[in-house]
């Protein structure tokens, strides 16, 4: 992206930004209070794939450390601004997907019980 792109598209880019940082601080308060405490409790019990039970911390604490900063572009980044609007949609996909993991396992245990 050249900086004229980024001056004929500005307004777009950061009501882009700004979408993805209200949905940001939403996913970051839901898995620091909702998913992190259920996983910290499947880690106690057995569950299908249970096995890999360290993977869903690891990603969670990778997710954390991505939300934990908020897009922010300017016309100085604008170099960049491709790179992270596909890194936004990957993280996007990683946070539905572990959500997804963590119901599943739930749903594992229960039936064990």
């Amino acid at each position: 992206m050249t900086y004229e792109k980024w001056r004929e598209n500005s307004a777009v880019l950061l009501a882009e930004a700004d979408k993805y940082n209200e949905w940001r601080e939403e996913m970051q308060m839901r898995l620091l209070t909702d998913i992190a405490p259920r996983i910290g409790k499947l880690s106690k019990v057995l569950y299908m794939g249970c096995g890999f039970h360290y993977a869903m911390e690891q990603e969670l604490g990778h997710l954390i450390r991505k939300l934990s900063l908020p897009i922010q572009w300017n016309g100085n980044w604008y170099a960049k601004i491709p790179s992270d609007q596909l890194e936004m949609i990957v993280t996007e996909v990683m946070a539905e997907q572990l959500i997804e993991k963590v119901e599943e396992a739930e749903k594992s245990a229960k039936e064990k019980v």
